[in-house]
């Protein structure tokens, strides 16, 4: 019995961000990030407590998000499979039942090839830069968009509907991404 607790409580990855780059309170809300079924915890006032320590006796220090794995039953019991043959990032740097994590890299006047996202994610910017979608038939879909270094972005993968993209870097430095793929 112990050890079926002590497994179900077992991270399934940690995330170290430079502190200026840790999300908020809000951020934490917004895009639900923190799951916790107890109603009596304070999980935005935690959070907000703890940045303010960090920001107090560590300026320009890190913090350690810790994810955990879902329930059993949460996930998908079928894997997906894209049929396309891009990858998400440029190179895949882990990878466990739980999470993917790319370095993710487009050099200016470049695009990224064509590739689908089967699951949540987030992508964190490592440089400022610039980045314009392409559709499936590889056509510009929106102006360019501006990204600051260190700027984060979660983006949900709706169960049924397709994720598929790629963008171009219009911009005069290279794009530099981690991808934080949720697996399970």
């Amino acid at each position: 019995m112990l050890r079926q607790l002590d497994a179900a409580f077992r991270p399934a990855g940690r995330l170290l961000l430079p502190l200026p780059v840790a999300p908020s309170a809000d951020q934490l809300a917004r895009l639900r990030l923190w799951v916790d079924d107890s109603a009596d915890v304070d999980a935005n006032g935690c959070w907000a407590n703890v940045l303010q320590q960090q920001l107090q006796y560590s300026p320009g220090g890190f913090v350690v998000v810790t994810v955990f794995k879902q329930p059993e039953g949460a996930g998908r019991t079928t894997p997906r499979q894209s049929s396309l043959p891009g990858s998400v990032g440029t190179r895949l740097l882990l990878s466990n039942p739980h999470v993917n994590v790319w370095d993710f890299s487009v050099p200016s006047g470049a695009s990224c090839e064509l590739h689908e996202h089967l699951h949540p994610y987030v992508f964190f910017n490592r440089t400022p830069c610039n980045t314009r979608a392409l559709d499936e038939a590889l056509q510009p879909s929106e102006s360019a968009t501006s990204f600051a270094a260190c700027e984060f972005r979660y983006v949900e993968i709706v169960e049924g509907e397709r994720h598929v993209h790629a963008f171009q870097n219009p911009g005069k430095v290279d794009v530099q991404q981690y991808v934080i793929e949720f697996v399970s």
